[in-house]
């Protein structure tokens, strides 16, 4: 046990590193800072209270501290260090007060018991492998300021089932989520304007997965080893899909490239065993990487492109290697469909605008279905 006379206005940096005896501490209101580790490494260290005079939580204040299963964190402090609750294994819950503007890199890194998290509405970033590794965490609620999230804030994170970005976001770095194996959906604003490469990396539940049309390029792994993934909507912002952005989706049936893309990355749909259909809306043949479509059965698979394009498709690899490439608009024709048949259409096949759009709902207009231009009357 330590006592701390009220006068100190500082703990120095690795003030009680190390000391692993340590159980209990009373921190006066007469301190401000609380410098770099200056509790690392106390395992004893089971609970603490920070009081409201505290504005800042240094580098690696907490590291390590293997016992401490809850922490009080006041309205007084505005920056979390970086790692400074690192590999905390003991902490279960979590709540990063409004005051708060900046959660730094590693903050929570390893907490591995820690179940849920609610981060204020005052924090704008939320730094790189924040959250890494928190294997209990089932649920997050992230305030509505945050502008970035750092590349593997949540990696590793296996029990997150789901997540609500806020539209205040406008980054997701790479390996954000990857490996949230049991993430089965998610949405991500508008706001976006950049994902990361692997941002969903390994995601295996993820079945669906909407990409605003602020997005301009698919990075390069980006969903790579997401096995349950069965749709994706590729908005007709997109420009490019890179590499290795949808590899081992093997579950993927369809697809639908929009007019807007000129460039596949080496690998994009490699391995995705299951793909039978490929829509390509792209008048110009997109240019391609090796290895594009690698581990697809093409000769049992059809690709949809537009009629003026068709022999452009039919001569380029690797699009030549399709079993049937078929044309949109002439050589399927365009068929009109009954109100029942409609119905039966949206119930169980993916259908597109012509801007390569998925819509769940029928209204009256001309949609790509299987491949088919149909209209919906």
């Amino acid at each position: 046990s330590i006592f701390i006379p009220y006068f100190l206005s500082n703990f120095g940096v690795s003030s009680f590193i190390g000391c692993s005896s340590l159980t209990s501490i009373t921190i006066p209101n007469s301190v401000t800072t609380i410098g770099g580790g200056a509790f690392a490494g106390c395992i004893s260290l089971t609970s603490i209270t920070i009081p409201n005079s505290v504005k800042k939580i240094g580098d690696a204040v907490f590291s390590g501290c293997s016992d401490l299963t809850s922490i009080t964190i006041p309205n007084s402090v505005t920056t979390i260090g970086e790692s400074a609750f690192s590999n905390c294994i003991s902490l279960t819950f979590v709540t990063i007060p409004n005051s708060v503007t900046e959660i730094g890199d590693e903050a929570f890194l390893g907490c591995t018991d820690i179940t849920s998290l609610i981060i204020g509405n005052s924090v704008t970033r939320i730094g790189l492998s924040a959250f890494d590794g928190c294997i209990s965490l089932t649920s997050i609620i992230i305030g509505n300021s945050v502008t970035t999230i750092g590349g593997a804030a949540f990696g590793g994170c296996i029990s997150l089932v789901s997540i609500t970005i806020p539209h205040s976001v406008k980054e997701i770095g790479m390996l954000a989520f990857a490996d949230c194996i049991s993430l089965t959906s998610i949405t991500i604003p508008n706001s976006v304007k950049k994902i990361g490469d692997a941002v969903f990396y390994g995601c295996s539940s993820l079945t669906s997965v909407t990409i605003p049309n602020s997005i301009t390029a698919i990075g390069e792994d980006a969903f790579s080893g997401c096995i349950s993934l069965t749709s994706v909507i590729i908005p007709n912002s997109i420009t490019a899909i890179c590499e290795g952005a949808f590899e081992s989706c093997s579950s993927l049936t369809s697809i639908t490239i929009p007019n807007s893309v000129a460039i596949i990355g080496k690998s994009a749909f490699a391995s995705c065993s299951s793909l039978k259909d490929v829509n390509c809306l792209a008048e110009t043949v997109p240019s391609t990487g090796s290895y594009v479509f690698n581990g697809v059965k093409k000769s049992s698979a059809t690709l949809h492109v537009p009629a003026a394009s068709l022999q452009d498709y039919s001569t380029t690899e690797p699009w030549n290697g399709f079993g049937q490439i078929v044309a949109i608009d002439e050589g399927d024709g365009i068929e009109h469909l009954t109100s029942e048949e409609e119905k039966v259409a949206f119930k169980s096949t993916a259908v597109y605008d012509l801007s390569g759009h998925r819509v769940s709902k029928p209204r009256k207009g001309i949609y790509v279905i299987n491949g088919r231009k149909t209209v919906v009357k």
